[in-house]
């Protein structure tokens, strides 16, 4: 929903299994008249509360005989990294580059007697790189297809057959 507050009151705090919670009664242009309980905002007034007078803002409304809420809309979930490389991917490649090493010990140690530090770090960042990269998909070319249109062969005209038995022989 969206609407503008229209009134905002404290009313008093009390005692959650998340601490002390602060609770404000609001009324919202569109009629309705909730609570709404923070443990974070103190004042109405503060710059970063949440809902101020005359401001447009999205808010979930839940009905109740008693205690009508409102609410802030839950946010959708965003991955603190994608593979698209565009946001910071730092502490998945410092998790990644961890799991590698260790690895990378595991192979070497398992293969030979005599490991050097360089050998691991670099076997570790050849699997760090082959985590972390994001394979392109080739490219499929598609030949448009050419259309053939086969005339059908005519049949061979006859010779007419003369009335006459003029043979040449």
């Amino acid at each position: 929903m969206k609407s503008k507050p229209t009134n905002i009151q404290a009313n008093g705090t009390w005692e959650s299994k998340f601490g002390l919670m602060y609770q404000f009664d609001i009324e919202m242009e569109d009629g309705n008249i909730g609570q709404y309980s923070s443990p974070k905002y103190t004042n109405k007034d503060s710059d970063d509360f949440p809902f101020k007078v005359g401001e447009e803002r999205d808010y979930v409304f839940e009905a109740h005989e008693k205690f009508p809420k409102i609410k802030l809309p839950k946010k959708d979930f965003q991955p603190s990294f994608q593979f698209n490389g565009k946001q910071d991917t730092s502490r998945e490649l410092m998790i990644t580059r961890q799991s590698s090493l260790a690895r990378a010990v595991e192979v070497l140690t398992h293969n030979t007697d005599k490991i050097k530090a360089d050998d691991v770090i670099q076997l570790a960042d050849k699997f760090t790189k082959w985590v972390m990269d994001i394979p392109k998909t080739p490219e499929i070319k598609v030949e448009p297809k050419v259309e053939v249109k086969v005339e059908p062969t005519p049949e061979p005209i006859p010779e007419p057959i003369s009335e006459t038995d003029d043979l040449p022989f």
